[in-house]
């Protein structure tokens, strides 16, 4: 898409580019250590300008919606980043984004699980995440370049199924 930047530079075109280049360097200040307000502006940048260019062309800027969810869940908006996972899982199927929409979503269910009035919603929250993990692995080739990968996705299913209270189910991620 940021060959098509429109000659005006102004528009969803450049709120994408824009987004899209806050979030790449939010990832690289993470991997870089950088100080968190430096690499929290990122975030907020990313977040605010991916939002503004999927309002305008949902479908046109489909590959934004990954990094919408993943910079949404690292400002700790976990609302924006379920709802942003959900349409990253919708528009690219596959597994990253269903790894990515599991993350978020245990994250959503530890949130709402403090509460007792959104216990209902931890729950499916929680049953949710499951699914999106179990969906992943099931994407994934097994390939020896992929077992890293894998295995995070299982340590993830298996901690979520802990907190599902069911161990063997738990203990059968945890053994792969």
């Amino acid at each position: 898409q940021t060959d098509t930047l429109r000659e005006n530079n102004e528009g969803p075109d450049l709120d994408y580019l824009y987004g899209m280049g806050s979030f790449l360097k939010a990832k690289k200040y993470i991997a870089e250590n950088v100080p968190n307000n430096t690499t929290g502006f990122a975030l907020q940048d990313a977040q605010t300008f991916l939002t503004k260019a999927l309002a305008e062309d949902p479908g046109k800027y489909y590959d934004a919606w990954m990094p919408l969810a993943e910079a949404a869940w690292l400002n700790q908006d976990p609302t924006s980043a379920a709802e942003a996972a959900a349409q990253a899982v919708k528009h690219a199927p596959g597994p990253e984004p269903l790894y990515l929409q599991g993350r978020i979503l245990f994250s959503h269910y530890q949130v709402l699980s403090a509460n007792e009035k959104t216990a209902a919603q931890a729950g499916a929250a929680l049953t949710s995440s499951i699914a999106a993990f179990r969906s992943a692995i099931d994407g994934i080739k097994p390939k020896p370049e992929e077992a890293g990968r894998l295995g995070d996705m299982y340590k993830n299913l298996g901690l979520a199924l802990q907190y599902a209270e069911d161990g063997p189910g738990a203990e059968e991620a945890y053994a792969q």
